[in-house]
């Protein structure tokens, strides 16, 4: 790292630490809050991976935020340490993108799941049942973890390579750098539509079942008729927080991948403002998601009241 840079790069791993120890902290709750829900589908069990992936990014993140103060730091009073914290520097940094592309990827999965659930309603259950996301989401975890270690960062994890290898991790960087992140994004934002449409589907289906009254109803017929409609406002319930996490990575990758475009060719403060929103975003994507829960998911904050506050609720139906 420059001298310069080092004289003036404190506020990115400030703002990133800062921001991210409370991100950690709210991930780790919804851990507890997921575990303690249990695994039942396939939406609790991505909401769960999510969270995982999110506070992986954010222990790693912080890790490598405090080993870039800590060289500042040693630098301006003119420490030398044992231990070079530039040598855990990239580690670190790498390990934590790993797990972003992780919970992006995992993002996308269960928008496409919810998309799946709108177009075919009637066949879901048998297309993403439990186990086939069990699959799914331990192939994308081993699918990043070998991307990362052994195919496009060998070196820097101090990993042996051949002449072959370094083709290879060539043209896979090219793929995953600049051809996978885009139609992660296309992706999201076709099953993104699909999802507010089927949403505003239903807002009107039950305006209209409001609004009609069935004089001749019996009391079996009525309770029927509840049940029906209280799945189905789960169900709603589920797609807004979907699509409240979706338009979250959405608005940050997008802002991420315009960002990289632009950076080259800058001069050195724009660079550096650039690089700053660029990691502010990512740090910001994994610590938000818990606002989403509380915002539309009201099990979530039932739970929250019961572990975190001590106040019991009625179950939610």
């Amino acid at each position: 790292m420059a001298a310069t840079n080092r004289n003036s790069d404190l506020l990115s791993p400030t703002l990133g630490i800062s921001i991210g120890t409370l991100g950690l902290l709210s991930n780790l709750a919804n851990t507890l809050v997921f575990c303690r829900h249990g695994v039942r589908d396939g939406v609790s069990l991505t909401l769960l991976s999510l969270s995982l992936s999110d506070s992986l990014t954010l222990v790693f993140g912080l890790a490598s935020a405090w080993c870039h103060i800590i060289d500042i730091l040693g630098f301006r009073q003119g420490v030398v340490f044992a231990l070079d914290p530039l040598v855990y520097w990239p580690k670190l940094s790498i390990a934590s993108s790993g797990f972003y592309q992780i919970s992006v990827d995992t993002t996308v999965f269960l928008t496409l799941e919810r998309f799946l659930c709108v177009v075919f309603p009637f066949h879901f259950k048998h297309l993403i049942t439990l186990k086939r996301a069990y699959v799914i989401l331990i192939f994308i975890y081993f699918y990043e973890i070998i991307i990362h270690v052994l195919v496009i960062y060998p070196n820097v994890y101090g990993l042996p390579t051949t002449s072959l290898w370094r083709n290879i991790s060539t043209v896979t960087n090219f793929i995953y750098y600049k051809i996978i992140p885009y139609l992660r994004l296309v992706c999201i934002a076709i099953a993104t539509v699909n999802i507010i449409i089927a949403l505003r589907n239903s807002s009107k289906l039950f305006h209209r079942n409001d609004t009609t009254t069935v004089k001749s109803l019996s009391t079996t017929g009525q309770r029927l008729r509840e049940k029906k409609k209280s799945l189905s406002l789960k169900h709603i319930r589920v797609m807004k927080i979907v699509l409240a996490l979706a338009s979250l990575c959405l608005i940050c990758n997008t802002v991420q991948y315009g960002l990289v475009y632009v950076i080259n060719g800058v001069d050195q403060t724009v660079y550096y403002v650039i690089s700053v929103v660029i990691f502010t975003s990512l740090i910001i994507h994994c610590s938000a998601s818990v606002v989403v829960y509380l915002a539309f998911n009201t099990p979530y904050r039932n739970t929250c009241r019961a572990m975190f506050l001590c106040r019991e609720t009625p179950p939610t139906k």
